[in-house]
């Protein structure tokens, strides 16, 4: 399930980005940022569901 969902994530970073033009930054900005907040949810629900982290820090 995790795999399906980063790849959804990817593909959706690429279509939000394929018209932009190089000096759209902002609007790269933006979908770099839905990327990353996306990704790292995704993470932290794949190690919630998988016992956690394996240490006690």
């Amino acid at each position: 399930m995790y795999s399906a969902e980063a790849l959804r994530i990817a593909n959706d970073f690429g279509d939000c980005t394929d018209d932009l033009k190089w000096y759209e930054a902002h609007k790269w900005a933006g979908c770099s940022l839905i990327y990353a907040v996306r990704s790292e949810a995704a993470m932290a629900w794949f190690i919630a569901c998988n016992g956690g982290v394996p240490f006690s820090g």
